[in-house]
């Protein structure tokens, strides 16, 4: 189940999101579609099963989706700025176009992500995986690598791959 805490600063999508009754499985973008291009600031989504889930052109920002399972997620262009999705895992995750400015994604597993065109500035990706992750033309400005993050197999912003030494 996905508990959701939320300030009470929140827009009533999120009224009608702790009311509504959710399975306690895995969910599929079939059970949350309405997760959609909603604003959803702030809210705590922390330690929750949120595999498959359509965030695509959502409002995160300052919300905590840390030691979450968000492997195969759309979060196209969605906003994370000031996020915590620390020891998150994102595997083969859509991230492509989302804004991700200043949000802190140490320690997770971002391996296969698709990062095309997102804006990671002062990003924080100390101990992160990133094998294999497309970020093609994204925006790394400022960006925090740790001795820790594994980048082998990369798409970098210009294109090309990112080899590691065996």
């Amino acid at each position: 189940m996905i508990i959701l805490r939320a300030k009470p600063t929140f827009v009533l999508p999120i009224v009608v999101l702790l009311l509504m009754p959710l399975p306690a499985r895995a969910f599929s973008t079939n059970d949350l579609e309405t997760l959609r291009g909603l604003s959803l600031q702030s809210v705590d989504l922390s330690r929750q099963n949120l595999r498959g889930v359509d965030f695509s052109g959502s409002d995160l920002s300052n919300s905590n989706l840390s030691n979450s399972d968000l492997r195969d997620a759309n979060l196209s262009g969605a906003v994370l700025t000031h996020s915590l999705l620390i020891g998150a895992k994102l595997m083969r995750t859509n991230l492509s176009g989302a804004d991700l400015t200043e949000a802190d994604l140490s320690e997770g597993d971002f391996r296969e992500a698709n990062f095309a065109g997102a804006t990671l500035t002062n990003t924080n990706f100390s101990g992160a995986d990133l094998r294999g992750a497309n970020l093609d033309g994204a925006s790394l400005g400022g960006i925090q690598f740790s001795d820790t993050t594994k980048l082998c197999g990369a798409i970098l912003p210009d294109g090309t791959t990112f080899t590691c030494s065996q």
